[in-house]
């Protein structure tokens, strides 16, 4: 069985809030078994509306920027660039 996470409103609004801290933590620490996440961002400029799938640990990569920027003081990052370009 799947489960479909849409991540596409942090991609477009890439803050470091409490429901991007809520879908970190899915994608860092989601049990494996016989549920398996993906989770889903929209394919840029895509005529057919067309999706990527993203494994858990690329979406925690994507999801964990914002907070390395305040914690670490990295500076501002374009992450909806990031996902774009991967």
């Amino acid at each position: 069985m799947r489960v479909g996470l849409d991540i596409e409103q942090f991609v477009r609004d890439p803050y470091g809030s409490g429901i991007q801290r809520v879908l970190q933590y899915l994608a860092l620490t989601w049990p494996s078994g016989d549920v398996e996440p993906l989770f889903v961002v929209p394919v840029p400029h895509s005529p057919r509306a067309e999706f990527h799938l993203l494994s858990a640990s690329q979406a925690a990569e994507i999801l964990t920027i914002p907070f390395l920027e305040s914690e670490q003081g990295l500076g501002s990052r374009d992450v909806k660039s990031e996902v774009e370009s991967s």
